[in-house]
């Protein structure tokens, strides 16, 4: 009868809440930024001709390790005149060379355009 009563005792005193003992505590955020962090290489991918010309499209994504970065994107192209960018495409709209900037979240990339006639 003394070890019915101490059972649920002795079960609650084994009992750790489910936590692991190897658990680390969570990363401390230090306020710097940190970069591409998991990242080796981020990259711009192009769906479209590598040597553009005027009224080519290019479907733009950003890759990072050769995976797909997905959420919301900003994408540049500078000179601005260069191309019309709607979304992550853009349309070439005049020859000459510029530079594609593409970020999403932290991870950022850029990419020479040479558009010809």
């Amino acid at each position: 009868m003394q070890i019915a009563r101490l059972l649920p005792l002795l079960l609650l005193l084994g009992c750790d809440g489910g936590t692991d003992d190897t658990d680390t505590d969570p990363p401390v955020d230090t306020g710097r930024d940190t970069g591409d962090a998991g990242c080796d290489e981020a990259t711009v991918w192009v769906d479209g001709p590598d040597q553009p010309q005027v009224d080519d499209v290019w479907t733009v994504l950003l890759r990072c390790d050769g995976v797909t970065v997905q959420g919301p994107m900003v994408l540049r192209v500078e000179p601005a005149e260069l191309a019309f960018l709607e979304e992550n495409t853009l349309r070439f709209l005049m020859v000459g060379d510029g530079l594609v900037k593409v970020q999403v979240g932290s991870f950022r990339a850029e990419r020479e355009v040479t558009v010809r006639r």
